[in-house]
């Protein structure tokens, strides 16, 4: 991934923030998620996937530049918040493990916050992650119990012939649950 006038103008605004700014670094978890186990392999053994897959260099590439944002605006001490589903192996990779250990030698803490969507009005339970450098995070702690989903679900997961599990899905209907 080219470090492109997008990014650039990203990292400007952030270094030329107000000191009160709340960043929210939703990054695109399609490649970290558990549905897309069978293309990207992958796994908490090997949260960096199959480098050979453009989508895993893709995903990988969003990564590094996440982590580059959540470094600068942790060092101008800026608040931000991280924001993934459940299953996402995002904050497992490589580069955000260095981040967090890195942070954490510092004296600097990572905190992650689970909670349920649907405890905020979405239309299914959908467990959902958020890290930050700020411990305000943990309001946003729900129920145990998520409340019940409306409709089919979105994504079944089913065992293929070989014996492996594989997922299936409505992607029009998986779009709508970002």
């Amino acid at each position: 991934m080219q470090f492109n006038s997008e990014l650039r103008l990203c990292l400007a605004l952030i270094i030329f923030s107000d000191p009160s700014l709340v960043a929210l670094v939703a990054t695109e978890c399609s490649s970290f998620v558990h549905v897309n186990t069978g293309t990207s392999k992958r796994s908490a053994a090997n949260p960096d996937g199959d480098w050979n897959m453009p989508s895993v260099r893709r995903g990988n590439s969003l990564a590094a530049v996440s982590c580059l944002f959540l470094l600068v605006l942790t060092f101008l001490r800026r608040t931000y918040v991280l924001e993934q589903p459940g299953s996402s192996l995002l904050m497992k990779t490589r580069r955000m493990q260095w981040l967090i250990e890195a942070l954490a030698q510092l004296g600097l803490r990572t905190y992650k916050q689970a909670f349920w969507m649907s405890a905020f009005g979405h239309n299914r339970p959908k467990r959902t992650c958020l890290w930050s450098n700020n411990r305000v995070i943990a309001m946003f702690r729900t129920d145990k119990v998520a409340k019940a989903a409306s409709g089919p679900p979105v994504v079944k997961a089913y065992v293929k012939k070989d014996g492996t599990r594989g997922y299936t899905g409505d992607g029009k209907k998986l779009k709508q649950t970002e």
